[in-house]
């Protein structure tokens, strides 16, 4: 999906195929994993936590639709970051599940919309030369999916900004993190995105991450 203001990081539990955990305990953890201001760089800050904000799906039509939740879904959480100067903006959700499959489910409907959907619109947005990037290798996690296209088209005002958002699935738990930026910055925009997502691997890979979270 190429709204990168609905950025996701989503986290599930139950690796291994253990039990699922209990809302609470979901919701501690993705809080844990989901990304910081620090994991995106020195230069940014953090705008606030937003829990459960539901999903955005593309129609036939390739315009973006908000939805609640989907079944089996424990907790979502999108984490918003952005430079000093303004200049660039990233966000962060993470969403805990119940099981791998609809994980797998999850990121189904990432890479179809990214297929099908060269220009995705919502009323008030619009994203173009929407297409498959290069996928970093994020040492531990099952699926890579990268996302690169420009914003023409935000809260009704014309812009352009390129942007880049990459998916990543562990298991039941699936990572996403995108950063979008003024043309200038677009080189450096796969690097920014391809370490947030690895540092949240790093926690979600520490044992002390996947304990038991009072």
């Amino acid at each position: 999906m190429a709204v990168v203001t609905g950025l996701v990081v989503t986290l599930v539990l139950g690796l291994g195929g253990a039990p699922s955990r209990s809302p609470a305990e979901a919701r501690a953890l993705v809080t844990n994993v989901a990304a910081t201001a620090t994991d995106w760089g020195p230069d940014f800050a953090d705008f606030g936590d937003r829990y459960d904000t539901g999903e955005l799906l593309a129609r036939k039509d390739c315009e973006l639709t908000a939805r609640g939740n989907r079944p089996g879904t424990l907790v979502g959480l999108q984490r918003v970051a952005k430079s000093d100067e303004g200049a660039l903006f990233a966000l962060s959700d993470a969403r805990a599940f119940k099981s791998e499959a609809t994980a797998e489910a999850y990121m189904k409907d990432i890479e179809d919309t990214l297929h099908r959907c060269p220009v995705q619109r919502t009323p008030k947005a619009r994203y173009e030369d929407v297409r498959e990037g290069a996928a970093p290798h994020v040492s531990g996690l099952d699926d890579v999916i990268s996302e690169e296209g420009r914003a023409t088209l935000e809260d009704g005002k014309d812009t352009n900004y390129s942007y880049v958002a990459l998916t990543g699935r562990k298991g039941e738990v699936v990572l996403y993190a995108a950063v979008e930026g003024p043309p200038e910055s677009k080189a450096e925009l796969p690097r920014l995105a391809a370490e947030a997502l690895a540092r949240m691997n790093e926690r979600l890979s520490d044992g002390a991450a996947l304990r038991h979270v009072p």
